[in-house]
């Protein structure tokens, strides 16, 4: 792994489609806002009941309003089970089967100078500026270089609780948008 003799950590792993999988969950449910929640709601269940009523009218079914809001009440849930769940499943499963990085082991190494990533396809020396948020989630840690696209780093890859603590300590000294457990926050 080329001359890493200042990394604070050097974890080795491979990623399997539940890790891509939950790290796809994990960036949908972080990204979600209340509001922007609730006004995709209020949308999802207009449009669901107006789809509805105009799909029926049409097959000659004239249905009144509180039966469309009804089934457009029941169209949310589904689609969000569909958005937040199932959408994800089949695009972990896709991007697995076509990144030749997933079926092969994953070298990082921090410290506090740089991270370096080694995997099938290169290697690559980033600075800590790359990312713009990390979040820690039950069994990853999210290494975010968009809003929406995040390097998953599985929690199985330290030996120890407190090789994982000492990590998220190296990870706030140099990320200001955190959010990981224990400690104190920041710089």
């Amino acid at each position: 792994m080329g001359d890493s003799s200042s990394a604070d950590f050097k974890i080795t792993f491979q990623l399997d489609v539940k890790d891509i999988y939950k790290s796809n969950v994990a960036i949908i449910a972080g990204n979600i806002k209340r509001v922007t929640f609730l006004l995709w709601a209020v949308g999802t269940v207009t449009l669901g009941s107006a789809a509805f009523a105009v799909g029926m009218r049409g097959l000659g079914y004239p249905v009144p309003p509180v039966m469309a809001g009804l089934w457009g009440i029941l169209f949310l849930p589904m689609f969000l089970i569909w958005m937040c769940y199932i959408g994800p499943y089949f695009a972990s499963k896709s991007l697995y089967k076509n990144n030749i990085n997933l079926h092969n082991p994953i070298h990082y190494s921090f410290s506090d100078a740089l991270i370096t990533q080694e995997m099938a396809s290169g290697r690559a020396e980033l600075q800590w500026a790359t990312f713009t948020r990390v979040r820690e989630t039950r069994e990853l840690f999210l290494f975010y270089v968009q809003k929406h696209l995040a390097h998953p780093i599985p929690k199985r890859a330290f030996a120890n609780e407190l090789e994982i603590e000492r990590f998220r300590e190296l990870v706030r000294r140099h990320i200001q948008d955190e959010s990981l457990r224990g400690g104190s926050r920041g710089r």
